[in-house]
């Protein structure tokens, strides 16, 4: 479109968009079939698919870590307000 619009603006014609679909379906039309002389139809990237790993933690790792954390609640001395607050991320 915007090419279109360049050559339209060089000959002196209205060049705004609505001047220029028409022409450029056609144009357009050309590109698909292959017959157009400058330009060919462009094939889409391939991109990787996402894959999500899931980040539960095993029964056993969560029992040895709220082992882990109660020997070190009984260790350091925190205030309770700290405590609890460990208390539920571990729970």
């Amino acid at each position: 479109m915007n090419v279109l619009i360049k050559e339209r603006k060089s000959e002196g014609k209205p060049a705004g968009v609505s001047d220029v679909i028409q022409e450029g379906k056609q144009v357009w039309k050309e590109i698909k079939s292959g017959k157009h002389p400058k330009y060919i139809q462009g094939k889409p990237p391939k991109r990787k698919n996402k894959t999500r790993k899931n980040k539960k933690l095993s029964k056993k790792a969560r029992k040895t870590r709220t082992k882990e954390l109660k020997e070190i609640m009984k260790s350091c001395k925190m205030c309770k307000c700290c405590e609890n607050k460990l208390k539920k991320c571990f729970a």
